[in-house]
């Protein structure tokens, strides 16, 4: 099983109207009021080490202006799986998806978070 460490939500108004492919984001590390780095669009770090952050959607979502976008997005860990597994919900007023980063994961057979099997 894997266990949230984190998690965020935030609610959207869309500018216009049209599809939602996915959610593009950065973030912003505060060491002291005077030392801080971001890696907020343009990208002023090396781009070998930060990034942004894109959570695609597997079927578009459909939106009108002004309407509230909901955006849940969390962060898990799990001691036998190295990489962390994001998990984003994008919900519009009629539509909602969910996704993992975990089918994208290439893990060995050993690696494979263990599941138990009912026998009869």
């Amino acid at each position: 099983p894997l266990d949230t460490t984190y998690e965020w939500q935030k609610k959207f108004k869309t500018l216009r109207s049209g599809l939602v492919h996915g959610i593009l984001g950065w973030y912003t590390f505060t060491l002291s009021d005077e030392h801080s780095f971001t890696t907020r669009p343009p990208l002023q770090l090396s781009p070998q080490i930060w990034s942004q952050w894109f959570f695609p959607l597997e079927t578009p979502i459909s939106v009108i202006a002004d309407e509230e976008i909901n955006l849940k997005l969390g962060l898990s860990l799990n001691k036998n799986i190295e990489e962390p597994v994001w998990r984003w919900t994008v919900e519009s007023e009629n539509q909602k998806t969910t996704q993992t980063s975990f089918e994208s994961l290439l893990l060995s057979k050993e690696k494979l978070p263990s599941r138990t099997t009912a026998t009869n």
